[in-house]
């Protein structure tokens, strides 16, 4: 029986990786394209090697906002009362 994959990937840490490890590439108008290069050859290259069939890009805090609160009440529930 063949198991669907899905691949969540953190895209504000790759993009911010990618943004600082490139070296400076910019458009014609001067616009800074490093991180977006340097995401999307990360992202092909994940693609590739994880030969998966459903991706998930997260950007933003939200997600992780959500997710340190329940790690955070899952461990001591009398957090809650103060929230």
């Amino acid at each position: 029986m063949k198991q669907n994959k899905l691949l969540l990937i953190d895209g504000h840490s790759i993009l911010s990786r990618a943004f600082y490890g490139v070296p400076i590439l910019s458009n014609h108008e001067g616009i800074p394209t490093n991180g977006v290069f340097g995401f999307l050859n990360i992202f092909f290259k994940e693609l590739e090697l994880e030969e998966t069939e459903h991706v998930a890009v997260f950007l933003g805090t939200v997600f992780f906002f959500i997710l340190f609160y329940s790690r955070l009440f899952a461990l001591d529930f009398s957090i809650k009362q103060n929230f």
